[in-house]
């Protein structure tokens, strides 16, 4: 969900791309079926006497229909990545602007309160989304980075990244009270929030040895920094709006009520939000990759002191909240140790395991008793174990993993944590070139989840919300012989059954998708211009694509129909 809690998908974050080795030139256009029209630019140059700089300018700009019904979609992006790369000295930066802007878009559902039956997923095109709601992002982000060679063993590097994002909204999310009949209601909710990131990092990393063990060493110190200011007002009361999932009813945009006694929650003036939140994360690292038996056998050791705090203020006043958790400050010496064996040149096992200061959840901003309290940091653990097989051509790689983390729930209209929720998992990942014209990339994910230590020996033991025990997809692109230039392509993704309640009487179907495309490069004098079609869906399932949020708070999210899109890029 965007930031402010309003259930809209994640805005496209285009980071710019570093100046390649070569110059570039590249105008890419492109059409889908729904009206969305796309056009793109990439230019690179190399100068200098031996071409240490380099910069390279990306502009997008995306506007039209999409293939949900009446939703639209701008997007405005422009970006810089310039580079020197000297002898010992590599400087680089990149900078980039994008606006983003969604009409009408599709919201998630609430599925607060169902007991025994999900939804069935409606028509993927179908919108029950308002026609006066909207969401706009607006970002500037950067990155500034310098290493230096202080002699053939030992880099220093420097670096520096930065967000600046300001959002506003206005949104009618939809609340599911009959999962048969699809009969629901909404409430309008406007929403506005800016955030400011600051990270840096500073390190250095060398080589040397001892005896016949050589060591690759790195110690480093990162800062990350959030800053979040945040205003709302919502509707839920005497101005709700019914509607249905199936069959959705559309209305002129509603006004506010005049106080809580009518339903109407706010925070903040949306004009100018004030500071909510703000999240300090500080880290000093040391590790070494110790190489054994002609680098054979690979081991690394390392440890992190990681210190994070946070603090929670009021919505109205920018001042922790009586009686609420809303700050904290913790620290923690977390380990990391892995290991590769290279059984032979195509074999190797491996296995590892790290430690991590995560952030606690905080309470949602309404629905509980102590909104904005912040529950306790956790340190999450993270085990693994596996083989890769790798020739020339093809990889193949088999894992096995768990990790765990606190579980989050509402209960008595409280926000707390209530034990952990643990995944155990097996993957099993192919990529590469399956022969000389057929290219493939793809894995398999058996996931075994379980929350644990709940204090309620009805749900201990049950599948974790959200997560499904099978995942799958294979992508495979057939280059065709004696027709050079022609490529076609597919993908297969499933997604197997979730639970959508932590009594696990909600069960969401698994689904499977079907993509198709083709490319073909024609030589136009001494340029090259290619052409690509593409299916999204290509039988027009109808599917809940994920499943999502905590007990008492659980959303689902419909998947995107059939969705047709042609381009074509020419290089010169």
């Amino acid at each position: 969900a965007a930031p402010g809690g309003n259930g809209i998908g994640g805005v496209i974050n285009l980071l710019p791309k570093r100046a390649p080795n070569y110059d570039l030139n590249r105008i890419t256009v492109g059409a889908s079926h729904n009206d969305q029209r796309n056009v793109a630019a990439d230019v690179a140059r190399r100068f200098g006497e031996n071409d240490e700089f380099g910069i390279r300018v990306n502009a997008a700009h995306h506007n039209g229909g999409t293939s949900i019904d009446d939703e639209n979609a701008e997007l405005n992006l422009f970006s810089v990545g310039m580079d020197y790369r000297g002898d010992r000295l590599r400087l680089s930066a990149d900078m980039g602007y994008q606006n983003h802007q969604l009409d009408e878009t599709r919201t998630n559902v609430s599925i607060n309160g169902l007991t025994d039956v999900v939804p069935k997923a409606p028509d993927a095109s179908k919108n029950w989304a308002q026609p006066w709601s909207y969401s706009n992002e607006e970002d500037v982000f950067g990155t500034f980075r310098a290493e230096y060679d202080l002699n053939d063993n030992v880099t220093a590097w420097a670096a520096y990244g930065l967000r600046r994002t300001d959002e506003d909204n206005s949104l009618a999310n939809f609340t599911l009270q009959d999962a048969r009949s699809g009969e629901g209601v909404m409430g309008r909710f406007d929403n506005a929030r800016e955030d400011r990131v600051d990270t840096g990092e500073i390190g250095f990393r060398g080589n040397f040895d001892t005896g016949a063990v050589g060591h690759e060493w790195v110690v480093s110190y990162s800062y990350f920094q959030l800053e979040t200011k945040n205003a709302f007002i919502g509707e839920f009361g005497e101005r709700r709006l019914d509607s249905n999932l199936y069959n959705p009813v559309y209305y002129n945009r509603p006004g506010f009520g005049s106080g809580s006694a009518t339903g109407t929650f706010f925070g903040n003036d949306l004009d100018s939000p004030k500071l909510t939140g703000r999240t300090k994360l500080n880290s000093f690292a040391i590790g070494d990759t110790l190489s054994f038996m002609d680098e054979r056998l690979l081991l690394t050791l390392g440890a992190r002191h990681q210190a994070i705090k946070v603090d929670n203020y009021s919505s109205d006043t920018e001042s922790e909240t009586a009686g609420v958790r809303t700050s904290y400050e913790d620290s923690e010496i977390t380990p990391a140790a892995g290991a590769v064996f290279k059984v032979t040149d195509q074999v190797s096992l491996y296995a590892n395991y790290i430690e991590s200061l995560a952030q606690g959840d905080t309470a949602p901003g309404t629905g509980v008793i102590n909104v904005g309290e912040s529950l306790s940091p956790y340190v999450s653990e993270q085990k693994e174990v596996g083989v890769k097989y790798e020739t020339g051509q093809l990889g193949l790689g088999l894992a096995y993993f768990t990790t765990s983390k606190p579980r989050a729930v509402i209960e008595n209209n409280i926000f707390k944590e209530s034990g952990e929720d643990e995944h155990k998992g097996v993957e099993l990942t192919v990529y590469g070139k399956a022969s000389d014209n057929v290219k493939v990339l793809g894995g398999v994910t058996w996931l075994d989840t379980e929350q644990k230590d709940t204090g309620n020996a009805t749900i201990d033991g049950n599948e974790v919300i959200g997560v499904a025990e099978w995942q799958a997809n294979l992508g495979a692109e057939w280059e065709v012989p004696y027709l050079d230039g022609l490529a076609l392509d597919s993908l297969v993704t499933y997604t197997g059954s979730r639970y959508a309640d932590d009594a696990n009487t909600l069960k969401v179907d698994d689904w499977t998708t079907v993509d198709i495309g083709a490319r073909y490069i024609l030589a136009v004098g001494n340029q090259d211009l290619t052409f690509r079609a593409r299916v999204h869906n290509l039988f027009d399932r109808d599917y809940w694509a994920s499943v999502g949020g905590f007990p008492g708070n659980g959303y689902l999210a419909l998947g995107a129909p059939r969705t047709v899109t042609l381009s074509a890029t020419m290089d010169f």
